[in-house]
């Protein structure tokens, strides 16, 4: 078998050109493959350690009008003690930007107001630019607004955004907010605003398309899944409760109940989907791969014939023969694939 071996590596020498073009052809398919099968996997495990901040709690509670006394109630007999929770509106409104150098307002754009109470996020950090904290909410009309609200309104930092029967002074940009799983798709900037400056403008009266979340953070050992289906029991929420526009509840109750499983899962499914279609575009490379590798090695056989052919005026049977052949194609299948499967992990690691 050694002598086998060598007699293979001997005749490779003479073809390295097609030998290392017949690696590479079989490296690309294997990497294709390895890399989106790395990635998927450390993505899926991103997701399982990020599934709070996703949520920004443990549940949430969404509605498409504000708790009544009894569902206030109901929860507070439900929930352990030493839980926090933190009210949030959402809603899409017109803004316009009065500039500081001027008072003529500048043409409106659709904004996704975020209203919010003390204490948000109860999971995560809000990255801010000119701002130490969310806590610049609480007392005064602040606007914290995403960086394309300022290229769309034509801001900075200082003037004031009109919403509704208030102007908001402008105190800093947002450049990183946890809470994605809740409505990752908006129709316009975020705007953060405090919870009692959103209802001071009117936008929030009755009849307007608000969303109303409650997050909740429980205490450690406390098991989320268990208390949402007692509160969809209680309640008679659908399991399947839908998301329509502005992350609003489609189903007749007009609640629904999630968990930060359920925010990771919802992530997962559009992770899944990119997946599939790398998957696909993986395949494709591997096919290509394999019909390049098939012409390589007949060719690479082809022109190994003459040194075939005095192997077997030497003695060589047909059987040692075809072992010589047998062992080239193995080593640079094997080459090929461990080169292939190193590059590809890289890759994910790096993509990741």
């Amino acid at each position: 078998m050694l002598t086998d071996l060598r007699l293979a590596w001997w005749l490779l020498r003479g073809q390295r050109a097609a030998a290392l073009l017949l690696m590479a052809c079989l490296a690309i398919g294997v990497a294709a493959r390895v890399g989106v099968g790395t990635l998927t996997g450390l993505l899926n495990q991103a997701l399982e350690h990020e599934a709070r901040p996703l949520l920004g709690g443990d549940l949430e509670v969404v509605s498409n009008a504000t708790l009544s006394v009894a569902q206030r109630a109901d929860l507070a007999g439900i929930l352990p003690a030493n839980t926090r929770t933190v009210a949030t509106l959402s809603f899409v409104t017109m803004g316009a930007a009065t500039l500081s150098e001027s008072s003529a307002p500048r043409v409106a754009r659709p904004l996704e107001v975020r209203a919010v109470g003390a204490g948000y996020p109860l999971y995560g950090a809000v990255t801010l630019d000119g701002a130490r904290s969310l806590e610049v909410l609480a007392d005064a009309p602040v606007a914290l607004v995403q960086r394309e609200a300022l290229t769309q309104l034509g801001m900075q930092i200082g003037d004031t955004v009109e919403l509704g029967a208030i102007g908001f002074l402008l105190g800093g940009v947002v450049l990183a907010e946890p809470g994605l799983g809740a409505n990752p798709f908006a129709l316009g900037p975020r705007v953060y605003v405090g919870l009692e400056q959103a209802n001071a403008t009117g936008l929030t009266a009755r009849g307007a398309r608000v969303r109303h979340g409650l997050l909740i953070a429980l205490p450690a050992g406390t098991d989320g899944e268990q208390l949402a289906q007692r509160l969809k029991k209680q309640w008679q929420i659908p399991d399947d409760s839908g998301s329509g526009m502005g992350g609003r509840v489609a189903n007749d109750v007009g609640m629904s109940v999630r968990t930060a499983r359920d925010a990771q899962a919802a992530v997962a499914r559009g992770f899944d989907r990119l997946a599939d279609f790398l998957r696909l575009i993986a395949l494709l490379s591997l096919a290509l791969g394999a019909v390049g590798v098939a012409s390589l090695v007949r060719g690479f056989i082809a022109g190994n014939l003459d040194a075939l052919a005095v192997l077997r005026v030497v003695g060589a049977g047909p059987g040692r023969t075809a072992r010589i052949v047998s062992w080239q194609v193995a080593v640079l299948g094997v080459a090929g694939g461990v080169c292939g499967a190193g590059l590809g992990t890289f890759a994910a690691n790096a993509l990741a």
